[in-house]
């Protein structure tokens, strides 16, 4: 079980989201605003933290340095509407380990967050993927059960 912290400013994202990793196993929190999610990591360390830019009291590009100074082993990932190209670029290029943006489909997210703590977490020699940490990944398009995924 890995702790993430999705910080997102628009309640119905922030909290589907918190929610969709609960149901996968993970400690997940959702904060409103950069304050919040800093005195939430501050408290207990994150393993992934989903970070949206444009936030309400604080700039998220400023919000992502100080996070990667306050958390460094942490997988930052960026969720936003922005699209453009120099934002993908900016935000890799301080730091950001994944960038995805709005809308999003949902089992896509999941199947980005596994990956991510699959590459950051030890590897067990002789261990089969489901046996790691942050468990399977789902399949492609697929939500649970098979369900067509959902966006977001």
């Amino acid at each position: 079980m890995a702790r993430i912290v999705v910080i997102e400013d628009d309640p119905t994202i922030g909290g589907g989201i918190a929610s969709a990793l609960r149901v996968l196993g993970h400690d997940s929190r959702w904060c409103g605003d950069g304050a919040a999610a800093l005195k939430c990591i501050e408290e207990a360390p994150a393993d992934l933290v989903l970070v949206d830019l444009g936030l309400p009291d604080i700039d998220g590009f400023v919000l992502r340095r100080t996070l990667r100074e306050q958390a460094p082993d942490a997988v930052l990932v960026v969720l936003t509407a922005r699209t453009g190209e120099m934002d993908v670029i900016q935000a890799l290029e301080c730091g950001a380990d994944d960038y995805l943006t709005k809308p999003f489909r949902l089992a896509e997210l999941q199947a980005r967050v596994t990956a991510h703590l699959r590459q950051a977490a030890p590897h067990t020699p002789g261990a089969a993927p489901d046996d790691r940490p942050n468990g399977p990944a789902l399949p492609h398009g697929k939500g649970r059960g098979g369900a067509p995924a959902a966006r977001i």
